[in-house]
C-alpha cells in the first residue's frame, strides 16, 4: 500500500510573530527566557527537567511554563515563572513571541504542535529528541533526553551566539492546517 505522510498543521493566521509586552508586564526584561507550554504537566512532559534547568542556570535566565494547574504553580520554585492554563490563543502567541527560546523537555511525544506554534512565533525550539519532536522543530536544537548539562551548554551557546532574537525564515503554508487539510483531500 502506498503510504503518504501529512504532518500535522496549525492555524497561521493566529499564531505569528508580534509585538508583545509580556516582558515588561512580568518584570522580565533583562532575562533570557525560556518556555514551555503544555496542556498538562507531568513528569513526562518534563516538569522535573525545566526545574533542574532553572536551578543550573543563574539568573540572567527565566524558565517560563504554561499550563500548569494552580497546585504545581503554587509548588514552583522561585526561578520559575508559572501560568496556568489559558485558553487565549492572543495570550499564547504573546508569551511564543517574548520567549528567546522554546524549550520542550517531553519524554514521550508525536508530533507536537507547541513546537510549531513556537516557530510561527518567531521563537525556535531546543527540543529532546523524543518522537517527532525533532521533525517539528524544523531545524531547532536537538538532544538526548534528559541531558540537562547538554541542555544549558546549547543554550548558552545559542544566546551569546545571538544577541538579538534571529529572525526565522519557515515556509507558512507548510505548517498552516487548511493547507494539511488539502493534502487529506487530495488522497481522497
Amino acid at each position: 500500500y502506498p503510504v503518504h505522510v501529512i504532518h500535522n498543521g496549525i492555524d497561521t493566521s493566529k499564531f505569528f510573530n508580534i509585538s508583545s509586552d509580556f516582558r515588561e508586564a512580568h518584570g522580565l526584561e533583562n532575562k533570557f527566557l525560556l518556555l514551555g507550554v503544555a496542556t498538562a504537566w507531568d513528569e513526562i512532559k518534563g516538569l522535573s527537567d525545566y526545574i533542574k534547568l532553572a536551578d543550573e542556570l543563574g539568573n540572567d535566565y527565566k524558565v517560563i511554563l504554561v499550563g500548569l494547574t494552580k497546585k504545581q504553580k503554587d509548588n514552583l520554585p522561585k526561578n520559575i515563572f508559572g501560568i496556568e492554563r489559558t485558553n487565549s490563543i492572543e495570550e499564547l502567541v504573546k508569551i511564543y513571541s517574548a520567549a528567546d527560546l522554546y524549550v520542550n523537555f517531553s519524554y514521550c511525544e508525536n508530533y507536537p504542535g507547541v513546537n510549531l506554534e513556537s516557530i510561527a512565533c518567531g521563537t525556535p525550539v531546543l527540543t529532546y529528541d523524543s518522537g517527532g519532536s525533532p521533525e517539528s522543530a524544523l531545524n531547532g536544537i536537538v538532544i538526548h533526553k534528559g541531558d540537562i548539562k547538554a541542555a544549558i551548554k546549547e543554550i548558552k551557546l545559542y544566546r551569546n551566539n545571538h544577541k538579538d532574537k534571529p529572525e526565522i525564515f519557515i515556509n507558512r503554508e507548510e505548517i498552516d492546517k487548511s493547507e494539511t487539510v488539502k493534502q487529506y483531500l487530495q488522497l481522497c
